[in-house]
C-alpha cells in the first residue's frame, strides 16, 4: 500500500467517523424533536379533551350561554337557550341577538355599549319571547372576551331562567296585596293604596271619600247555609262591586269576613260619594241566587271624607266604620255620612278602649259577686260573679258600656280570661273558709266560645287554680248559643267532659229553639229578669214563668230566677218549686268580703 492509498484510506476513515458522528446527533436530534412532538402531541389531545368536556358541560348546563362578536351577531349558543326560546340552533347562529325573541334594548343596549368600552361585566333581567308566545324570565350576565390585544373581540352572555322565581314572587306579591277568596285588595293594600290617594288629594286640593261596606246579617247565611254558601256570597258581592265602582280612580278591597272599603278618588265634593252609595246599596240588595238557592243580604254603608273627616288612613276607616255602626243601629240597609256627633263617640270608646287595657295590665278591674240562694239545699249558696269597673277618674263604667267596646275593638277575649283566673282565684280561697263550698256562676262571651283557644286555655286555668269544676257554672246566654248552635254544642260538650256545669242565661228573651235546647248539654235555665220584674200585675207573666219553670224541671234542669226584687216574689217563686233565687231582695252585686259575709249570716226564715 502506497503512502498515497494510506492517506485516502485514512481520509475515507475520518470521513466515515463524521458522518457516523453526523448521523448520531442527527438520531439524537430527531429523538428528541419526536419526544418534543409526543408532548406537545399529549398536550394537543388533552386540550382538545379538555375542550370537549368544556364544550360538553357548556352544552349541559343549565346556564343559559351566549356568545356574540362585537356587533351583537350570535357566534354561540348553548342547549339551555335553545330549550327555553324553542329556537333550532342552525337557525339562530349569525343571527342578531334582538331577532331571537330577546328583548335587547334601552338599558340593556346601554350595558352593552358599557362591556364593550370599560370591558366591564355588566348584569340586569330580561324578557323573552318563544316562537309560540310564551313568555321567560332571565337574569342575565355580559361580559367581554379579548383578544391578544387586549381588545373585545367578542361578548359573553351568561343567563338563568328565573320564570318560576318570577312567578312565584308574582303570587307571594297577590297573596300579600290581595284577598284569596274576592281577588280584591287586602286590607293591608289598601292601606297604601289610601295613604297615596291622600298625598295626591293633599296636592291637588281634592277630595278622597272612604266607603265602609258590611253586609247585613251574613253570618245568619253562613250559619244557615254553611261557609260555601257565604263565600259564593262573598264573591258575588265583589263582582257587583266592580260593576259599580268602574272608574280607574276607585279603588275596592275586602278587609275581613263580609267588611269592604270603597276608596273614592279625585272628587270635588260629596255629591259622587252619595250616588255610589246609593247605587251600592240598591245592586247589593238584589237577591243571590247560589247553587239554586236564593239568598238575601243588604248592604249598611258609612263614609268618612279626607280631609274633614281624618288625615290619615286609620281615622278615616275608622271614622267610615263608626258611621256604619251607626247605620247598623239604626234600620240598616242604608248609608250615613261620619258626623261631629259620631266624633265624640269614637273618641269616647277610642278613650274607652285605652283605658281598658291599661286597666287589664295594671289589674285594675273588679269582680263583684251576686248571691244565689238554692231553695232546695238549704245552707247552699251560689254567686254570680259580675264584672266591674270604677276608674279613678271617669268614676264607674257600666258593663253595659265597655263591653260591647271591648267586643268591638277585639279585647272582650283578654277581659273574659281575666274574669276566670280573677274568679278562680275567688273560689279557691272561699273553699278554704267553708265546709260547704259556694257555686261560682260566670259569663261566657260569643269571642271566647268562638276561639279555638278557649278550651285549652280554661283548662290551664283549671290546674293553676286547683279547683273543683263541679263547682263552676258557666253561662251563655241564648242568642249566643244560637249564634252557631253546632259549634256551640261541640264546645260546650268539652266543657261539660271537663266537668264544668252550664247555664243558659237570659231564657226566653233569644230566639233559640226547643230541639237545639234539649241538644245543649246544659244543667241550669235562667229566666230572663223581664219575666219576673211584673209577677205582681202581669198574668202573661207569671204564665211564662210557670211554664218556665215546669218545662225547667220536664228536661231535668234546674230553674233559677233573677231580678227577684221583692217578697211576693220570692214566695211565689218558691210556692212553685224555682231552685234558686237571685236579685236584689237578696243583695245586690257586692265585693266578695261582703257577699261571703252575706251568705254567712243570712236568715233563712226571712224567705
Amino acid at each position: 500500500m502506497t503512502e498515497d492509498d494510506a492517506k485516502k484510506i485514512a481520509f475515507l476513515e475520518r470521513r466515515v467517523e463524521r458522518e457516523k458522528s453526523a448521523r448520531r446527533a442527527s438520531e439524537f436530534i430527531l429523538e428528541e424533536k419526536s419526544h418534543e412532538l409526543y408532548h406537545a402531541n399529549q398536550k394537543l389531545l388533552k386540550a382538545i379533551r379538555d375542550l370537549e368536556i368544556l364544550t360538553l358541560a357548556v352544552e349541559q348546563s343549565p346556564i343559559i350561554v351566549l356568545i356574540s362578536d362585537v356587533a351583537g351577531v350570535l357566534e354561540y349558543v348553548n342547549q339551555a337557550f335553545i330549550d327555553i326560546s324553542g329556537l333550532k340552533k342552525a337557525d339562530v347562529i349569525g343571527q342578531s341577538i334582538p331577532s331571537l325573541g330577546l328583548n335587547i334594548k334601552g338599558e340593556v343596549k346601554e350595558g352593552v355599549r358599557l362591556v364593550i368600552n370599560e370591558k366591564l361585566t355588566w348584569k340586569s333581567q330580561i324578557t323573552g319571547i318563544a316562537p309560540d308566545g310564551f313568555e321567560y324570565q332571565l337574569s342575565i350576565s355580559i361580559s367581554p372576551v379579548l383578544d391578544n390585544d387586549n381588545k373585545v373581540a367578542h361578548l359573553l352572555y351568561n343567563c338563568q331562567d328565573i320564570t318560576k322565581q318570577k312567578q312565584n314572587e308574582q303570587k307571594i306579591y297577590e297573596l300579600a296585596h290581595h284577598d284569596s277568596l274576592t281577588g280584591l285588595a287586602n286590607r293591608y293594600s289598601i292601606d297604601a293604596i289610601l295613604e297615596q290617594a291622600i298625598s295626591t288629594a293633599q296636592r291637588n286640593k281634592t277630595q278622597v271619600s272612604v266607603l265602609f261596606v258590611d253586609m247585613d246579617r251574613f253570618k245568619r247565611i253562613n250559619d244557615d247555609h254553611g261557609h260555601k254558601f257565604g263565600d259564593a256570597l262573598l264573591q258575588q258581592v265583589a263582582h257587583r262591586l266592580q260593576g259599580i265602582c268602574r272608574r280607574k280612580s276607585d279603588y275596592l278591597a275586602r278587609i275581613g269576613g263580609d267588611e269592604f272599603l270603597v276608596v273614592l278618588t279625585d272628587t270635588k265634593d260629596s255629591t259622587f260619594s252619595s250616588l255610589t252609595a246609593e247605587s251600592i246599596i240598591e245592586v247589593l240588595s238584589l237577591p243571590y241566587l247560589i247553587e239554586g238557592q236564593e239568598l238575601k243580604s243588604t248592604p249598611s254603608i258609612g263614609i268618612s271624607l279626607y280631609p274633614n273627616d281624618g288625615t290619615t288612613t286609620s281615622e278615616l276607616i275608622s271614622n267610615a266604620d263608626a258611621a256604619m255602626y251607626h247605620v247598623k243601629q239604626n234600620g240598616r240597609r242604608r248609608y250615613s255620612y261620619f258626623t261631629k256627633e259620631l266624633n265624640q263617640i269614637v273618641d269616647e270608646k277610642n278613650k274607652i278602649e285605652q283605658e281598658l287595657r291599661i286597666a287589664l295590665a295594671q289589674d285594675n278591674l273588679q269582680l263583684f259577686y251576686q248571691p244565689q240562694v238554692y231553695l232546695s239545699q238549704e245552707r247552699v249558696f251560689g254567686v254570680e260573679a259580675l264584672l266591674r269597673w270604677n276608674h279613678p277618674t271617669m268614676g264607674f263604667i257600666s258593663p253595659d258600656k265597655f263591653i260591647p267596646i271591648a267586643e268591638e275593638r277585639g279585647l272582650i277575649y283578654e277581659v273574659g280570661s281575666w274574669v276566670i283566673k280573677t274568679a278562680f282565684a275567688q273560689q279557691k280561697k272561699w273553699k278554704s273558709l267553708v265546709d260547704v263550698p259556694v257555686k261560682l256562676a260566670i259569663n261566657l262571651s260569643a269571642k271566647q266560645i268562638e276561639n279555638k283557644q278557649f278550651i285549652s286555655d280554661i283548662k290551664g286555668a283549671l290546674l293553676i287554680y286547683d279547683i273543683d269544676p263541679s263547682m263552676i257554672e258557666l253561662e251563655i246566654t241564648e242568642s249566643i248559643a244560637m249564634e252557631n248552635p253546632d259549634h256551640s254544642i261541640k264546645t260546650l260538650n268539652k266543657l261539660r267532659e271537663l266537668g264544668f256545669e252550664l247555664a243558659i242565661d237570659d231564657f226566653g228573651t233569644g230566639y233559640s229553639s226547643l230541639s237545639y235546647l234539649k241538644m245543649l248539654p246544659i244543667q241550669t235555665l235562667k229566666l230572663d229578669k223581664s219575666f219576673i220584674d211584673n209577677l205582681e200585675n202581669d198574668q202573661d207573666s207569671l204564665k211564662i214563668c210557670k211554664a218556665s219553670i215546669s218545662l225547667t224541671h220536664d228536661l231535668g234542669l234546674r230553674f233559677v230566677a233573677e231580678g227577684v226584687e221583692t217578697k211576693w216574689q220570692a214566695s211565689f217563686l218558691q210556692e212553685n218549686s224555682c231552685d234558686v233565687l237571685q236579685g236584689y231582695y237578696f243583695s245586690r252585686p257586692v265585693p266578695a268580703e261582703q257577699a261571703f259575709e252575706y251568705m254567712q249570716n243570712f236568715d233563712w226564715d226571712s224567705i
